[in-house]
């Protein structure tokens, strides 16, 4: 189930963001992105064909894209002002929310969202460069500050949405349900948030699956093994421990649940090209420059 208490763990980054001003037929040929989007439409209409399916986008509408939407076709008869973003939002650093919760949704946002909405797109669409094609998606922000206020409107702009997937999905301000996941999914990933020092045959053994369903289900929901996820977590905690902490990088590996320090050494500079002591000082110099950076 997807509640409330999981937002804390959803990333919500910004991979591109337009505004576009559509004269009269204005008609493109078929286009797609790797990314979750959000069209709204602030005067005019947009038609779209998605996936062999008809869409009407009217003024004062939104709709939500998952990612690899073929767009056939996209147009408008009368013209058309509208915004676009694409964003990725992922929960435990690996579930993609759009793909499981199945978008497109559209929707007619009432006024206080419409407000919110067109401002915080409006001011996204300012941190990237006007590509001039004026429909295709531009990758890069205009530097790295334009990148950190574009993802920080992108978790803005999604927390909208989802209270609209939460109603859409549910009736009601429920949780919502992976479409398809087993119910043990969710708590197992919470579990490895937890401790990630936990392994493969544990999970199996606490959930009551085989080793084989385990790793079926994290290759489809999780798009990785059990034991890559766990990796990916356990480097993770391993970077705070390294930054926050006194422990030994011997400590630190025993912690996060290698078998030997040789090993959590291996695998985390195979990760960060750097060993564990080389990054715990490069930032801790990092964090002494930002210190002495202060006014």
């Amino acid at each position: 189930m997807l509640g409330q208490e999981l937002l804390g763990q959803l990333s919500v980054s910004l991979r591109w963001a337009n505004d576009h001003d559509w004269k009269a037929g204005t008609d493109t040929a078929s286009t797609h992105s790797d990314t979750g989007a959000l069209w709204y439409v602030g005067q005019g209409q947009l038609e779209a064909t998605l996936n062999g399916k008809h869409w009407v986008v009217p003024t004062g509408s939104a709709l939500l894209l998952p990612r690899n939407v073929v767009r056939e076709r996209l147009r408008t008869d009368r013209g058309a002002v509208w915004w676009s973003v694409g964003f990725e939002a992922l929960l435990f650093g690996r579930l993609d929310v759009l793909q499981l919760l199945h978008p497109p949704v559209l929707w007619q946002p009432d006024l206080p969202t419409r407000t919110l909405l067109l401002q915080w797109m409006t001011q996204a669409a300012q941190q990237w460069p006007d590509d001039g094609l004026g429909y295709l998606p531009t990758s890069l922000p205009r530097d790295e500050q334009a990148r950190l206020i574009g993802d920080g409107l992108a978790k803005a702009i999604f927390g909208l949405c989802w209270r609209v997937l939460s109603v859409r999905e549910s009736g009601e301000d429920r949780p919502l349900r992976i479409t398809g996941a087993p119910d043990w999914l969710v708590p197992a990933l919470w579990a490895i948030q937890d401790n990630p020092a936990l392994t493969p045959v544990q999970l199996s053994e606490t959930y009551a699956v085989s080793p084989a369903h385990l790793r079926r289900c994290f290759h489809r929901f999780v798009g990785v093994s059990p034991q890559a996820y766990l990796t990916e977590r356990r480097l993770e905690r391993a970077c705070r421990l390294l930054r926050s902490t006194h422990m030994t990088v011997a400590a630190v590996g025993e912690a996060i649940g290698f078998e030997s320090v040789y090993t959590f050494s291996r695998v985390f500079t195979e990760r960060f090209l750097v060993p564990p002591s080389k990054w715990r000082a490069l930032s801790e110099s990092d964090n002494k420059i930002a210190v002495l950076d202060k006014p």
